[in-house]
């Protein structure tokens, strides 16, 4: 007796829509999955929250606390919910269609036997996998029998203010109707889920190689693995920066794959043709005004980094969500002729609003005269909002943003190198232009694990704390450093000619 092909979910509808073999693999080869990375873990329990706290919009509503291992507890749960008129909305509701099994966020009752049917995300906005989200939900609760009047999404709403004392829930999340949209895509989501099923029932995987599609929608698990029988390019075109789809489209019709074979009539603007021939001699570049460029600062220089939090849930009054709130920043003052050094810093320790007193002392540490080197605009905006969310130092704070100096577009646009790789973040260039001198070994070493574990201690009163508050300041300071070290190779390598 030959064994029956697993069942569908709205997950491996999504994911074999994206590649049937990755859909393969999620049934009869998950080991092969790899381990989300710490950020992509911090985003899958942030979806979490958020997805409990829309729940608090229907004080009555029911929990189907069956697990997703027991689909059929789920489905009679579901069923005597939706029976009992006192059940105003249903939570985490199962319903199955064609070997298609999906667990609904929030159904809210609304009459005449009609529902609304909404699915949670903890974006502002609407993209089109969030539509099909719901249109698979949609197509199944309807065939399972349910009337859906309406269809869509609770969104984070953007306009929405905290008042710093109570979360206002109903507020705070905003329903966006895709019903037309989820609707007009359910004749197209019953033929993919025959196309899926029918992939689970040959009993041999797909032969799909990997390309564009491992990564669109979202990245696939199964990458590294599918990843590691290819011999990938060391150079690939799509190391250009900003490089377009078309164009990447005519140099694969033409054969090519690799930085070094675009052929040399190929149309390409000025920065990818120094890219292709930094590829093919092997050699790195500098401009001829890079010198000049980098002497257009005045001393003292201050080299400014911040870190800041950006949250969903506004922590603090006068907030929206996905404000960004500074909490912590470091300055590397450089004196006359470089030779002097200091390092300035501030951490907000406590789980107070960070801004005020971070622009006060802020406005102290960067004096009055002097560039202050950045890297990418990202401190301008960071200044701007302070300016308005501080108004009482908004004319301080206005007064440094003429002497920012930015770093990034001098890199970018006077300096390249192989082992750039076409990016030009402070991680790629540091290595190759200062080596030795990197993130790794680092406990913390990106922005995003900074703001997340400070909001994650702020709370708690402990040696942990007091351990991550010290990474912070170890982060936060080798952004800065790194600024100094890089004019500083920048410097010598301008002295030096170019081939």
């Amino acid at each position: 007796m030959s064994k029956r092909p697993p069942g569908l979910s709205k997950s491996r509808v999504l994911a074999g829509e994206q590649c049937s073999l990755r859909l393969w693999f999620d049934c009869f080869d998950p080991g092969l999955r790899a381990s989300p990375d710490a950020s992509l873990q911090r985003r899958l329990d942030r979806g979490t929250q958020i997805g409990e706290l829309a729940r608090e919009r229907h004080p009555s509503g029911v929990l189907i606390s069956a697990s997703y291992l027991e689909t059929e507890l789920a489905l009679e749960q579901t069923a005597n919910a939706l029976s009992d008129p006192s059940v105003t909305a249903i939570f985490e509701a199962a319903f199955r269609h064609e070997g298609v099994l999906v667990r609904v966020d929030v159904l809210e009752r609304l009459h005449d036997r009609r529902w609304q049917l909404a699915e949670v995300k903890s974006g502002t906005h609407a993209r089109d996998v969030h539509v099909r989200d719901v249109a698979v939900q949609t197509w199944v609760a309807r065939g399972a029998g349910l009337e859906v009047s309406r269809a869509g999404l609770l969104l984070i709403d953007r306009n929405y203010v905290y008042d710093g004392h109570r979360l206002d829930v109903n507020d705070l999340f905003r329903f966006e109707d895709v019903t037309e949209k989820a609707s007009a895509q359910e004749e197209e989501i019953a033929e993919l889920t025959r196309s899926l099923h029918a992939v689970l029932a040959r009993g041999k995987a797909p032969d799909i190689a990997p390309g564009e599609h491992c990564s669109e929608p979202y990245e696939c698990p199964y990458l590294p693995h599918c990843g590691s029988h290819v011999e990938w390019p060391e150079h690939p075109v799509t190391d250009l920066p900003r490089i377009h789809r078309p164009k990447v489209a005519r140099l694969a019709d033409l054969g090519v794959e690799e930085i070094a074979q675009i052929p040399d009539d190929f149309p390409l603007n000025p920065q990818h043709k120094r890219i292709r021939r930094c590829v093919r001699q092997g050699i790195d570049w500098a401009s001829s005004s890079l010198l000049q460029t980098l002497a257009d600062v005045v001393h003292p220089i201050y080299h400014l980094d911040f870190e800041a939090f950006s949250s969903p849930i506004p922590r603090h009054a006068g907030c929206h969500p996905y404000d960004s709130i500074p909490f912590q920043y470091s300055v590397h003052v450089e004196g006359n002729g470089g030779a002097e050094l200091e390092h300035r810093e501030y951490l907000h320790t406590q789980a107070s609003d960070p801004r005020r007193d971070l622009a006060k002392r802020l406005i102290a540490d960067l004096g009055e005269r002097g560039s202050i080197c950045t890297y990418s605009s990202y401190e301008a905006r960071v200044i701007r909002q302070l300016a308005l969310d501080v108004p009482e130092l908004a004319r301080s704070l206005h007064a440094l943003l003429p002497r920012l100096w930015d770093l990034l577009p001098v890199v970018r646009d006077h300096y390249y190198h192989p082992d750039l790789h076409g990016s030009f973040s402070v991680k790629s260039v540091l290595p190759v232009l200062v080596p030795g001198m990197s993130y790794e070994g680092l406990a913390i070493n990106d922005g995003l694990m900074a703001a997340d574990l400070y909001e994650q201690v702020l709370e708690v009163e402990d040696d942990e704390r007091a351990r991550v508050f010290q990474h912070l300041r170890e982060y936060c300071a080798q952004d800065t450093l790194a600024m100094v070290e890089l004019r500083r190779a920048l410097r010598e390598r301008a002295t030096r000619p170019t081939a």
